[in-house]
């Protein structure tokens, strides 16, 4: 009787434990200082089925003050890197912020976005991915694509990818508009061999 009660105990701890293991995580994906994200279903929808992982839209970071710098007058995106690892959700994998301010980094003029290497949050800005900033008439769907380039970058680096010598691949660093439009919207085979493994 002791050792069927045990058992028991055994079997009803390793489902608890399964359940916990394999509970749902998402990726979020996070308006920072703007109300929406135009197209973001679409987005959402093309990104679930290259990364074969379940997203949700999260709840908007309204202020972003505490990362502006007046002199260069732009954000710090390793402040809003912060800000977001302090507002992680417990169900979520990684989180990626987009927002509509210019990014900068101390040693970088601008960046499209930024994500800790291999960690668990991101920041994107459609500042630059926009047409109006070259002075260009608005092209929703190109801005759309430019967004969900620079959502994969930033994500592949949260899941260790580096940078690809591959100019078509997605972890190829796009250090202009040119570059970015150039290349694709997913990873080379090699970026996506190691992308799986870190599912495993």
């Amino acid at each position: 009787m002791i050792i069927m009660l045990a058992l028991r105990l055994c079997f009803m701890n390793f489902h608890r434990n399964r359940d916990t293991i394999m509970a749902v995580r998402y990726i979020y994906i996070k308006p920072v200082g703007i109300s929406q994200i135009d197209n973001i279903a679409s987005i959402l929808n093309e990104l679930e089925s290259l990364f074969s992982l379940p997203f949700r839209l999260g709840k908007t970071l309204e202020c972003l003050q505490f990362a502006f710098e007046p002199i260069r007058n732009q954000y710090y995106a390793g402040r809003i890197l912060n800000k977001l690892t302090n507002n992680f959700p417990d169900d979520a994998l990684k989180l990626i912020g987009v927002t509509n301010v210019d990014l900068c980094t101390p040693v970088l003029t601008y960046v499209f976005g930024e994500a800790q290497l291999g960690g668990r949050v991101a920041i994107v800005s459609i500042y630059r991915l926009n047409q109006k900033f070259y002075r260009l008439p608005d092209d929703n769907e190109l801005l759309s694509e430019r967004l969900k380039k620079t959502l994969t970058h930033e994500l592949g680096h949260c899941f260790g990818l580096v940078h690809c010598d591959d100019p078509s691949c997605a972890m190829f660093l796009a250090d202009s508009i040119f570059t970015l439009d150039y290349k694709n919207c997913s990873f080379c085979l090699k970026c996506d061999d190691f992308f799986r493994q870190q599912l495993i």
